[in-house]
């Protein structure tokens, strides 16, 4: 693929670092889809934990 891109003048190819999400426009979406919609998932769950574990030890 980098071959067929170099025949292209008007093209500069930059190097990156192997592993550099910081860079990648898909790995910046994927933070803020777990920011927005997994953190409120994460916190829905903690409170029907509670709520459960309260409701069993009422039960003892």
């Amino acid at each position: 693929m980098t071959k067929a891109i170099r025949c292209f003048s008007n093209v500069t190819l930059l190097p990156l670092p192997p592993y550099s999400p910081e860079l990648n426009p898909v790995e910046q979406l994927w933070q803020q889809i777990k920011q927005r919609f997994l953190s409120n998932t994460h916190s829905k769950i903690m409170m029907i934990l509670l709520k459960d574990l309260v409701r069993l030890g009422m039960k003892y």
